[in-house]
């Protein structure tokens, strides 16, 4: 039986995934799954090496576990069309970040991030 946080979990996630939702395909060679997913656009300064900042920005995608049937890794896709526009994003690690990461602790919201391919 779930217990409060996971009922809270899966609350968020359906209640995210209907008021700020995007329907995207998820693809893995050529593999696809349909869903829906919550995308944060992430602005971060870096600092690299040799003093020199950088802005990079990347989408970090909320996703409800249940809806993929896949363990998200690098390389994977997340397709959607926005405004009549083709986007791609591809799954990988940004700026020392993991590519996926849990949002809770029951396993049932997933952090994917990501950077556009187009």
């Amino acid at each position: 039986m779930p217990n409060l946080f996971q009922r809270s979990a899966t609350w968020l996630g359906d209640k995210t995934k209907a008021t700020a939702g995007r329907e995207v395909t998820y693809k893995r060679r050529d593999t696809t799954w349909t869903l829906t997913a919550v995308p944060t656009v992430v602005a971060r300064e870096v600092i690299d090496s040799d003093g020199i900042k950088t802005n990079v920005r990347f989408v970090e995608w909320s996703i409800v576990a249940a809806d993929l049937a896949i363990a998200p890794r690098r390389g994977d896709r997340l397709i959607e069309t926005l405004n009549g526009e083709l986007i791609e994003w591809v799954v990988g690690p940004v700026d020392g970040l993991a590519e996926c990461e849990w949002l809770d602790s029951s396993g049932l919201l997933l952090c994917v991030r990501t950077t556009r391919s187009n």
